[in-house]
């Protein structure tokens, strides 16, 4: 099981909307695709 807590929130967020972006979003479908290969089984 995996619990995905990472993220980036507002006030930052609000303030770097690009890096609020690329972590929240790129950064949770690099783990989403990183699990299905490596562990297809696993919870998100």
């Amino acid at each position: 099981m995996v619990i995905h807590l990472a993220a980036i929130i507002p006030l930052l967020a609000d303030d770097s909307p690009k890096l609020a972006q690329k972590v929240n979003t790129e950064g949770t479908r690099n783990l989403v695709q990183l699990l299905e290969q490596q562990s297809p089984h696993c919870f998100l």
